[in-house]
């Protein structure tokens, strides 16, 4: 049997429909059952009939929930840990490393306690370390605590460490690290705040690069390890590097849009992390522009795939065609 956290998020709720359709047993450890609906529903409407959805093991509770996660993980061969917080916000710091390193610490214990055959773990390409002489980014780079690492990254890592932690106790591992997933179905993402920029009428573009993956190649990578038994081993995903420009321009082409054709100069981003930083000192409420998003955006950052290509023989879904798949679906 299965155990997948994070179910009701983008990957998780790929994942699931994966199990489904290869009919596998799953149990999923939720936490908020408007989440749980929403991916029930993404699951029908993906043609997974309601009886099939009905063999899913539900647990109520999260990975900070000792009691209910060994519950949970009771009967698990494999373990996929997805579940996190994402948040670039400084001030959001204690809670990422409650939820991404102290959750992720009692996933492994648990996995340690339960005899689990497998732990997979989604981690992010944030956790890798930064690029050397404009090299791309790949499985070899070493994290530089010393550089300046933004509070996701840093809690990423951390959790990495108890995952790597938990080999050396008996628990085999993967570690899968994408770039920005790109996907359709869950909203609450990145996706769905790339498509709503270009639907407004997103003029300005920032001028970095990054790594894009389409959330099916991430499933197919996830699956591939499982079933070959890779273990102790971490993987890049990233389908593309592209430009932001590229990227909405291509979400424009898709959607009948007009693409935005105004570069974003880095320095008018430094202003902008700065008002919004004193907007946050004076009216509260979360960070809409973080320094670490202001700078990133303005970077040119690119990631080296051929370790999956080459082991798990994944052939990245383009990304133009991902972005069509998804607008349709819209």
């Amino acid at each position: 049997m299965i155990l997948l956290t994070g179910g009701t998020g983008l990957i998780g709720s790929h994942l699931l429909l994966e199990f489904l359709n290869r009919e596998l047993r799953v149990r999923v450890l939720y936490r908020n059952k408007e989440k749980r609906k929403r991916t029930i529903n993404f699951l029908t409407e993906q043609g997974i009939d309601t009886e099939k959805a009905g063999q899913i093991d539900w647990v109520k509770g999260d990975i900070l929930d000792i009691p209910t996660l060994n519950q949970a993980i009771n009967g698990a061969d494999k373990v996929f840990h997805c579940a996190a917080l994402i948040s670039f916000d400084p001030g959001d710091y204690r809670k990422l490393r409650k939820v991404n390193i102290e959750g992720t610490a009692n996933v492994v214990n648990a996995c340690i306690d339960h005899g689990v055959k497998q732990l997979l773990y989604m981690s992010s390409v944030a956790a890798l370390g930064g690029t050397i002489n404009g090299k791309p980014i790949s499985e070899t780079n070493e994290w530089n605590p010393s550089q300046d690492n933004n509070v996701y990254a840093i809690t990423k890592y951390g959790a990495e460490m108890e995952v790597w932690r938990g080999t050396q106790e008996g628990v085999p591992c993967a570690i899968f690290n994408p770039g920005v997933v790109l996907g359709e179905g869950i909203w609450e993402n990145s996706t769905e705040k790339f498509f709503s920029a270009v639907d407004k009428g997103l003029r300005y573009y920032p001028g970095g690069t990054s790594g894009f993956v389409d959330v099916k190649d991430v499933v197919r990578a996830i699956m591939t390890t499982t079933v070959t038994n890779i273990t102790n081993e971490r993987f890049v995903l990233v389908g593309e590097n592209l430009s932001y420009k590229d990227l909405f321009s291509g979400i424009a082409a898709v959607t009948g849009n007009k693409a935005p054709d105004k570069k974003l100069s880095p320095w008018i981003l430094e202003i902008l992390w700065r008002l919004d930083r004193f907007r946050t000192a004076i009216f509260g409420g979360p960070a809409k522009l973080t320094r670490a998003n202001a700078r990133s955006a303005s970077e040119t950052t690119l990631y080296d795939n051929s370790k999956a290509k080459e082991v798990l023989d994944l052939s990245f879904t383009p990304i133009s065609y991902t972005l069509e798949r998804i607008a349709k679906y819209r």
